[in-house]
């Protein structure tokens, strides 16, 4: 029979086919360069099968079946060779057993010690009594009072903050939330954890790697265990991938303030956190840049994400420009950014974002308000697969830049 017929006859892709013709584990003639299988192929085949069933390597099988080609019948030597053949595969597999025995009792113990970190009793987050000092109103920059009716741990669970100037911002669910119309486009139903495993399967490996490069570079570059009575603010915390991180590494009468426009990912990352047995003191605070309730000339240190160098994709600005004023005199701004040289532009980005992802202007930025400490270039790398935020897609080609800074003192 020829390969189409054979192939067919014994359910196996041509190709198999022809990668045991190219081990020499099956020897079909050949006539005007068409192989012709005979009886001997499709016995030597059946071997084969059940000899992988067993967990034999084609290795081992061509061993075999080279012996069985020597000896034509079930002889004693026939009967010893492949009763030390079966003894040696038992063994390995008996061997192979016990690893997967204990890699199961391993797994096991690391699923009880998984629950034990999933407590019962979490400790919720709110907003502590003691930040209220460092709020005030985005509109006006005066004081602020609070009115609330659920304070847990010295913590505000609900409640409002007001100002004489009319100004009102809420705190639910332990989240300041600066403007009502953030809170309507809260998603009760959305899934992020899903969101982060499709985020993981969709975006390319290396960006991935990249985002983790820059996040230990910043880590190091701030010593998290020294920043006792600190004040830290994340811009852009998204899912809050470098808080759930570096969290029990802050000391805990430190202030982080985790900051995003997206009241879906802030709870997320609040419901993550309040399963950590150590943290710092963590406000969540849902607003727009430009409507920042944190006063000026009180934060330590401001971590700014990938993409950062501008805040929002309709209200364009520079974020590092922005917030400087919140800054105390020499106060560090570290942050990630991607940059592109003139003309290689991603395709889908707009002529009019082109200035916020130019590295002279960045640089430019940095350089008016901060005196440089340190910086790193990345090696670029072409996207594979996926996209990122709303301008990045297969084959673009990406480059990333980090920055430490300290802010000038004002003259």
């Amino acid at each position: 029979m020829r390969m189409g017929e054979f192939s067919r006859k014994h359910n196996i892709p041509k190709s198999t086919v022809r990668y045991y013709i190219d081990l020499g584990l099956i020897a079909p003639n050949k006539v005007n360069s068409q192989y012709i299988f005979d009886e001997m192929c499709s016995k030597n085949l059946g071997t084969i099968k059940k000899l992988k069933d067993l967990d034999f390597s084609l290795d081992e099988i061509s061993d075999i079946l080279s012996f069985m080609l020597l000896s034509e019948v079930e002889d004693s030597i026939y009967v010893d060779y492949f009763t030390k053949v079966y003894s040696k595969k038992k063994d390995e597999l008996i061997e192979e057993k016990i690893n997967i025995e204990e890699k199961l009792k391993a797994i096991e113990k690391e699923m009880e010690r998984l629950k034990t970190i999933e407590k019962d009793d979490n400790e919720k987050i709110g907003v502590p009594l003691s930040f209220i000092p460092y709020l005030y109103c985005p509109k006006c920059k005066s004081e602020v009072t609070v009115n609330s009716n659920n304070v847990k741990d010295n913590m505000i669970m609900e409640g409002e903050i007001k100002c004489s100037c009319g100004f009102t911002m809420e705190i639910y669910e332990g989240v300041i939330i600066v403007d009502e119309s953030l809170k309507s486009r809260l998603d009760l139903d959305v899934d992020l954890d899903k969101f982060q495993l499709n985020y993981i399967g969709k975006t390319d490996r290396e960006f991935i790697k990249l985002i983790y490069e820059a996040s230990n570079w910043i880590a190091k570059k701030i010593d998290l265990k020294s920043l006792s009575n600190k004040i830290i603010m994340k811009n852009n915390t998204g899912t809050g991938m470098f808080i759930r991180k570096y969290c029990e590494l802050l000391p805990k009468d430190c202030y982080y303030i985790a900051v995003d426009n997206k009241l879906d990912f802030l709870r997320y990352t609040k419901e993550v956190l309040e399963k950590k047995s150590e943290r710092p003191k963590i406000i969540f605070i849902c607003t727009e840049f430009d409507d920042m309730p944190i006063k000026d000339n009180i934060i330590d240190i401001i971590i700014d994400k990938t993409n950062g160098s501008f805040y929002d994709i309709d209200k364009v600005a520079f974020v590092m420009d922005m917030l400087c004023d919140k800054l105390k005199d020499k106060g560090k701004w570290l942050g990630t950014y991607l940059y592109f040289p003139h003309g290689k532009y991603p395709k889908k980005m707009e002529e009019k974002y082109f200035k916020y992802f130019d590295i002279d202007n960045l640089k430019g930025v940095f350089n008016k308000n901060y005196k440089e400490i340190d910086t790193m270039e990345y090696a670029p790398f072409r996207m594979k697969i996926g996209e990122y935020g709303s301008f990045l897609e297969k084959g673009d080609i990406v480059y990333q830049w980090t920055y430490y800074g300290e802010k000038n003192p004002k003259t």
